[in-house]
């Protein structure tokens, strides 16, 4: 009788373990299709919540995403295999590591070959060193997910002494501030600028070029792309200035997306060639 139950009991454990295991799920690394808790191609660990959303359980066998990487200008270069034409490719961001938390589906273009490059929105451009998730969705609806990160570290040139301040022009008069208001923000950010005074000095030893961008963080969490442009630093010049630069993209897109500017803490951060410069906090209060 206890050899009876002993069995039942394995049987029922063994059940119970197929039964966890039985969602499928796509190892963000390389792409291939698991049901255990590992990836046995590249060892993986299957990430929190994978297999619980049926929209992420579509994806066909063959369609997988082999690489994703962010270019200096701003471009996110595709390239994936498999599935059926066309694709559309489109990004979320996720503020942690839950499978699950991905938030705003942003389509970034639609392509009819497996890799696809040098193609950006403004709006979809990545933020260094955030964590998005790249999906490709092919004819049939069937998609491929990718964890994508491109960070390239810090600033390699040490000792690169940084200015900012928050900075307003309103009724023609320019002032340095220590927050911003939400309600005035909404009110005149339309034909009044709130924004900063940036100036980045690092120690360089040659005319250097390099790709500048600007994220915000915002309150949530969410990364959102401000500014990118191309420039070149002197060995003599050794410094980059932005005077009274205004955030009014970033205002532009909070009222067109939320349809108010959020309240809380903001973080601004620069990137030189993908590399992380500096990051500073800056509040909006009501």
């Amino acid at each position: 009788m206890k050899r009876l139950i002993s069995l039942l009991l394995a049987i029922i454990l063994l059940l119970a373990a197929g039964t966890a295991l039985a969602d499928d799920w796509y190892c963000p690394e390389c792409g291939e299709k698991n049901s255990g808790n590992f990836c046995p191609n590249d060892g993986t660990k299957r990430p929190d919540g994978a297999g619980t959303d049926s929209k992420k359980t579509t994806t066909a066998s063959d369609l997988k995403i082999n690489s994703v990487k962010l270019q200096n200008d701003g471009s996110v270069s595709v390239a994936w295999s498999g599935g059926t034409a066309p694709y559309n490719v489109y990004y979320q961001y996720y503020v942690n590591s839950n499978y699950n938390a991905g938030v705003n589906d942003v389509i970034l273009w639609t392509a009819e070959s497996g890799t696809y490059g040098n193609q950006s929105k403004y709006e979809g451009d990545f933020v260094p060193g955030e964590h998005y998730w790249v999906i490709v969705e092919d004819a049939n609806q069937h998609e491929a997910w990718y964890d994508f990160n491109d960070y390239a570290g810090a600033f390699s040139r040490a000792n690169c002494p940084y200015f900012f301040s928050l900075r307003t022009h309103r009724n023609n008069r320019s002032a340095m501030v220590k927050f911003f208001s939400a309600k005035e923000i909404e009110n005149e950010f339309a034909y009044n600028l709130f924004g900063a005074n940036i100036k980045v000095t690092p120690k360089l030893t040659q005319d250097t070029s390099f790709v500048f961008r600007m994220g915000i963080i915002l309150p949530s969490g969410e990364p959102i792309l401000i500014h990118l442009e191309s420039g070149t630093m002197g060995r003599t010049r050794g410094y980059y200035i932005w005077q009274e630069y205004d955030f009014k993209y970033l205002w532009n897109t909070l009222m067109r997306t939320k349809g108010s500017i959020p309240v809380g803490t903001y973080t601004f951060k620069l990137f030189f060639d993908n590399e992380y410069v500096f990051a500073q906090d800056f509040q909006v209060d009501k």
